[in-house]
């Protein structure tokens, strides 16, 4: 791939996340079918002869890392040194050592029941079902024939439309743009919140539109994007234009042209008060007149909304929200006009963001599980929430039914009144439908302006396909199962529950639960002698000059299981964000290890202080 192929993607004005799919005749799932100690495979409908997969521990099925890659298109990095193996898939990156049964999964770390191996001849077998229902798919075993069959459906989102337009124009009546129709091209993906679309043809052509907030629009500088584009193409390319327009719409926007032997490529940029509008087109460099069609469309369009008839209206918004309809999962509800998907969605589960990220609605559904409910479900969540809340600003609810649809509805709500950031109003509701049990949260910062009654009352529940969605496992942290992380010169137990990141002397760690309860272990190595009251009395001599830090308690010596500490403690206010800290530090000769416990304003500082000395009190000193 020529460098203006890459440079388009780094320009990011430009681009769309690439898929990676395994090809199948119907090109619209994966499917993975065999028995253990068979040493074929059928993957999507073709037999591939592999290492035979086999059972490990207590019922764990193990296949050779190969049918990972053919079978859904994943990037696997092995480092032979390190003995690991990082697997890159679409939203998700897994992380494996080999004889570890620690595996990490995006920025979290997990359990395995059983560890990657490598066997004799040198092919690497990993957990099978982990693996497949971690990138989305559904597993299912038939005891009576022995044969393991996966699925995973392509992940369309929820309203994309897609094909051709007839019209000659089309418009978006929500973002206020028009176009000419490319009615050579169709729409091969268009996102939910309508900020990507992409249109392509079987010869390859493509054009892309992206629409992205500016979110200060004095830091925005028009001018400087032309530069920069310049600058980038015109190290890998030759460029025949580039300039800063009007459009027809009095609206600024920049223009750049260029080629190299192989491409034609065309990018701009429209600017409209806080929005940014980024085209882009690429064609073969045999295909020239295509590429001038198409930079003409680009560089007629238009900042305003086009409603005389004889454009395509692509907008889904309606009275303020778009639908959301996920049949697979038995849902649909309304989501606020702005708000844009998150690349969190998966099989499972449904992320919806605002402009600004401090509100979110999402959708989580899974299998129920012995004489698990909805009802005891969200008991058991609200007792887990209430636990951590800071009583004095957090009140929660207790839990409350309803009916929507003739299905069972059991909520409650959290309000946070009364910080300085941090206020907030929750409602997190269980339905049970069937099997399965869908968890709908929603969460409002108090400066979004959006009636929860208006989204809660959208909600609709609809019966689900079992055959097609499968066994949804919930996964469950435990507190009391405490796994080993390493350091120099200590060992660290801490609980599952929380994801652990260990990176270069730092450990950081926060709780599944909540993710606002946050531990920092810095390791530092001095190379010489230190004195634990002398760091502490050094960090406290410069937060108290900061002016965002405040109530900076002094250090002062302490004792933890017999072991001596010094502690401090502050509060960190940015303008954005107020947080409570508690700090204990420990030197071993020349190394010195500072223990940070982080909270936010809505949760219990004095709990999760406990709980940073308990972690502290189980440390294996070396």
């Amino acid at each position: 791939m020529k460098k203006i192929i890459s440079m388009l993607t780094a320009a990011a004005l430009m681009c769309t996340t690439a898929v990676l799919a395994a090809e199948n005749q119907d090109g619209d799932k994966v499917e993975i079918s065999f028995k253990i100690g068979d040493s074929v495979l059928n993957i999507n409908g073709n037999p591939v002869e592999v290492e035979k997969p086999f059972i490990a521990g207590d019922g764990v099925t193990m296949v050779p890392l190969r049918v990972i890659t053919e079978a859904f298109g994943a990037e696997v990095i092995w480092d032979g040194e390190n003995r690991t193996i990082t697997i890159n898939y679409p939203g998700v990156e897994l992380g494996f050592t080999v004889d570890s049964k620690k595996v990490t999964v995006n920025s979290h770390t997990e359990t395995l029941e059983e560890a990657p191996v490598v066997l004799g001849e040198g092919t690497t077998m990993v957990p099978f079902r982990f693996i497949s229902e971690t990138f989305g798919a559904t597993v299912k075993w038939d005891q009576a024939t022995g044969g393991i069959t996966v699925t995973k459906y392509s992940e369309e989102e929820s309203s994309t439309v897609q094909g051709a337009i007839e019209k000659d124009y089309i418009t978006d009546s929500y973002y206020k743009w028009s176009m000419t129709n490319p009615k050579s091209m169709s729409i091969e993906d268009m996102s939910f919140d309508r900020r990507n679309i992409n249109f392509s043809n079987s010869d390859g052509d493509s054009l892309l539109l992206r629409i992205s907030y500016i979110k200060d629009e004095e830091e925005f500088s028009i001018d400087k994007v032309l530069s920069s584009m310049k600058s980038d193409f015109g190290s890998v390319a030759t460029i025949s234009k580039s300039e800063k327009l009007k459009n027809a719409d009095g609206d600024d926007f920049i223009e750049v042209l260029a080629h190299d032997d192989e491409y034609y490529i065309a990018m701009a940029l429209f600017k409209r008060d806080n929005i940014a509008f980024q085209l882009s087109v690429l064609t073969d460099i045999e295909r020239k007149s295509e590429f001038e069609e198409l930079a003409d469309i680009i560089e007629n369009f238009r900042t305003s909304v086009m409603n005389n008839g004889s454009a395509e209206d692509i907008s889904n918004v309606e009275n303020g929200y778009r639908l959301v309809e996920d049949s697979d999962k038995g849902i649909s509800f309304k989501v606020p006009e702005g708000w844009a998907t998150d690349n969190s969605s998966s099989s499972d589960t449904l992320l919806f963001l605002s402009i600004d990220g401090d509100s979110l609605i999402t959708d989580y559904i899974f299998s129920k599980t012995g004489s698990e409910t909805a009802k005891s479900s969200a008991e058991a969540d609200r007792e887990r929430h209430y636990n951590d809340t800071n009583k004095e600003v957090t009140t929660v609810s207790e839990v409350k039914t309803k009916t929507i649809d003739g299905y069972n509805v059991y909520y409650y709500t959290t309000t946070v009144s009364g910080t300085n950031y941090e206020d907030m109003t929750m409602y997190d509701a269980f339905i049970e439908n069937g099997n399965y049990i869908n968890n709908f949260t929603l969460e409002l910062s108090a400066e979004e302006k959006i009636s929860v009654d208006d989204i809660i009352n959208s909600i609709k529940v609809s019966a689900i396909d079992e055959e097609k969605m499968g066994n949804i496992v919930r996964t469950k942290f435990s507190d009391d199962l405490l796994l080993d992380y390493s350091l120099d010169k200590v060992a660290l137990n801490i609980p599952e529950s929380w994801s652990v990141m260990i990176d270069d002397g730092v450990l950081i760690a926060n709780d599944h639960t909540t993710e606002e309860r946050i531990l920092g272990v810095f390791e530092l190595d001095f190379g010489s002698a230190v004195s634990a009251m002398d760091i502490a009395r050094e960090l406290y001599s410069k937060m108290v000059s900061d002016k965002e830090i405040t109530g900076v308690m002094a250090p002062t010596g302490v004792y933890i299981d017999g072991v001596s500490y010094v502690k401090f403690s502050y509060t960190i206010d940015d303008g954005e964000l107020f947080t409570n800290n508690t700090v204990y530090i420990r030197a071993i000769d020349s190394y010195v290890y500072q223990f940070t416990s982080t909270s936010a304003e809505a949760y219990d500082a004095a709990a999760i202080e406990e709980e940073l000395k308990t972690i502290i009190e189980n440390a294996e000193w070396k």
